[in-house]
C-alpha cells in the first residue's frame, strides 16, 4: 500500500493516460503495468531521483572532463541530459521525468558555464501527457541542442529529439522513427461473465456523451476514439516534426485515404534509411555529438553570447538605438534601450551591410581591373596607329618620288611612251585582229622599218 501511494502518478498515467510508444519496447514492460495497475506489490528502486545531467569539457588535446555540476564545469562546457527509458511525466522508479528534465534543461540553458546541449536518448517512447512541454522548452533553448540517439529514438521520444538542431544516430544499426499514436485497453467482459461479474455504467442526462468513445470502443466501434482523440493528437506530432525538419524530411505521397505519407505513418527505420528519409542527420559517437554541440555554439550567434555580455551591453545601448533607428529597425518607448530582439535585428542588419560592402568592393576592384586592361589596350591601339601613320606617310612619299621619274622618262626627246595596257586592250577588243599587225605597228617597230640595218 506505501508503494501504491508513492507511485500514484505513475500509476494514473498507466491506467487513464495518453501514450505515443512502440509496441515492441513496452511488451516487457506490461507485466509490471499490469502489476502495478491491480495493486500488487512491485519491487521498485524507490530513492529520490537525483539530477543526472552533467556537463563535459573537451580539451584542445582531445581530452575530455566530466563535470557533475555545472558550477564546477570550465566556461564553454557542454551539458548532457540522459533520457532514458520510458517517457513519464512524473519520476518514477528513481527514474527522473519529463518535469524534472526540463527544469535541468532550462538550468542548463541559463548557466554561464554551458555554452549547448547534448540530449543522450535511448527510448521507445512513453506518456503524451508532459512531452510537448517538454519539446517546448527545447525549441527555446537559447544554446544550441544536439540529439544522439543511443541506439533508439521512437515515438514521443522522436518529438523530442526532432526539436534539436542535429540528430545523430549512435551506430548504422540504431533505430529511429514510429511517429504515430495508438491506444490500447484490455477487455475482461468475458472473463467477468464466466465469474458472473456484471458491469453498470450509468451517466448523468446531459452527460451522454461522457466516456462515450471508450464505451464504444469496447463494443468494436474505433472510429470515435480515432476521430476525436487519437487522430488530433497524432496531427500535433506530425505538425511538429514537419515544422522542426522543414527542408530535411522526404515524405512521400500518402495512401488513399490518409493525411501522411511514409516516414511520418509510423514505421521503424534503421539509422542510414532514416538519414535518407530526412528523420535523422548523420551516424557518430557521443563524444561527437559533443564536438558538434561546441561547433555550433562557437560558430553561431545565440542568445547566449549576447547574455554572457550583458553585463557590457547597457554601456552601448543607446548607440545601438541611434544606428538601429537610423538603419530603420524599431525602438522602445523612451528610445533609450534596444530590447533583446532589437540588438539582434541590429547585428543581422550590420552583417548584411557588411555583405554588401564587401561585395561592392569585389566588383570596384574587377572594374578597375577592367579599366587598367582598357587603358593599356587603347595605349597599344595609339602606339601602332603612329606608326601606321609614319607608313603611311612614307609611302606616299615614295609613290610621288616615282610619279615624278615617271612622268621625266616619259618625256625623254624622240621617246613616245608606250602605254602597253592600252595595246592589249586594242588586242583584247579586237579592234584589230592580226596580232602581227599590232605589234608591227608600234612606234618602236617602225622606226626598225626605216632603218638601213635592219632592212
Amino acid at each position: 500500500m506505501q508503494s501504491l501511494r508513492k507511485n500514484f502518478h505513475l500509476i494514473n498515467q498507466l491506467a487513464t493516460g495518453l501514450f505515443m510508444i512502440e509496441a515492441s519496447y513496452a511488451e516487457p514492460y506490461m507485466p509490471l503495468v499490469y502489476k502495478l495497475l491491480a495493486g500488487e506489490s512491485v519491487e521498485m528502486d524507490e530513492e529520490n531521483t537525483q539530477p543526472v545531467c552533467y556537463a563535459i569539457n573537451m580539451a584542445a588535446d582531445g581530452g575530455i572532463v566530466r563535470y557533475e555540476s555545472f558550477d564546477q564545469a570550465e566556461p564553454g562546457s557542454i551539458a548532457v541530459l540522459p533520457i532514458k527509458g520510458p517517457i513519464m511525466k512524473q519520476d518514477y522508479c528513481g527514474s527522473p521525468g519529463t518535469q524534472s528534465m526540463k527544469a535541468w534543461l532550462k538550468m542548463a540553458d541559463e548557466h554561464p558555464n554551458i555554452s549547448g546541449h547534448v540530449l543522450d536518448i535511448s527510448t521507445g517512447g512513453g506518456a503524451v501527457d508532459g512531452t510537448f512541454e517538454f519539446r517546448q522548452v527545447i525549441e527555446n533553448s537559447k544554446k544550441p541542442v544536439v540529439a544522439f540517439g543511443d541506439g533508439l529514438i521512437a515515438s514521443s521520444g522522436y518529438v523530442l529529439a526532432s526539436a534539436a538542431a542535429h540528430i545523430m544516430m549512435s551506430n548504422e544499426t540504431a533505430q529511429i522513427g514510429s511517429i504515430g499514436t495508438a491506444i490500447s485497453f484490455r477487455d475482461s467482459s468475458e472473463a467477468d461473465a464466466k465469474y458472473g461479474i456484471k458491469t453498470h455504467y450509468i451517466r448523468a442526462t446531459n452527460s451522454h456523451q461522457k466516456n462515450e468513445d471508450g464505451l464504444q470502443a469496447q463494443k468494436g466501434n474505433y472510429k470515435p476514439i480515432q476521430e476525436h482523440v487519437l487522430d488530433p493528437t497524432n496531427d500535433i506530432f506530425i505538425n511538429a516534426v514537419r515544422q522542426s525538419r522543414a527542408g530535411k524530411l522526404k515524405e512521400s505521397e500518402p495512401l488513399k485515404g490518409k493525411t501522411a505519407g511514409e516516414p511520418l505513418n509510423g514505421q521503424m527505420y534503421l539509422a542510414k534509411q532514416a538519414i535518407a528519409l530526412g528523420l535523422a542527420d548523420s551516424i557518430g559517437t557521443l563524444e561527437d555529438a559533443i564536438a558538434l554541440a561546441q561547433q555550433l555554439a562557437n560558430n553561431s550567434q545565440t542568445k547566449n553570447s549576447s547574455h554572457t555580455n550583458n553585463n557590457s551591453m547597457p554601456k552601448f545601448k543607446a548607440a545601438m538605438t541611434a544606428i538601429g533607428a537610423f538603419l530603420g529597425l524599431s525602438a522602445t518607448a523612451d528610445n533609450q534601450e534596444m530590447t533583446q530582439e532589437q540588438v539582434e535585428q541590429l547585428n543581422n542588419e550590420l552583417s548584411r551591410l557588411q555583405s554588401a560592402n564587401d561585395s561592392l568592393t569585389t566588383a570596384q576592384a574587377g572594374f578597375q581591373t577592367q579599366i587598367n586592361q582598357l587603358t593599356q589596350d587603347l595605349a597599344t591601339a595609339n602606339t601602332n596607329l603612329t606608326t601606321a601613320n609614319a607608313s603611311l606617310t612614307t609611302a606616299q612619299a615614295q609613290a610621288a618620288e616615282w610619279k615624278t621619274k615617271a612622268e621625266t622618262y616619259g618625256a625623254q626627246p624622240g621617246a613616245t611612251p608606250t602605254n602597253p595596257v592600252k595595246a592589249n586592250e586594242e588586242l583584247e577588243s579586237g579592234n584589230e585582229s592580226d596580232p602581227g599587225k599590232v605589234i608591227a605597228n608600234l612606234p618602236h617597230n617602225k622606226k626598225l622599218d626605216s632603218n638601213p640595218l635592219f632592212n
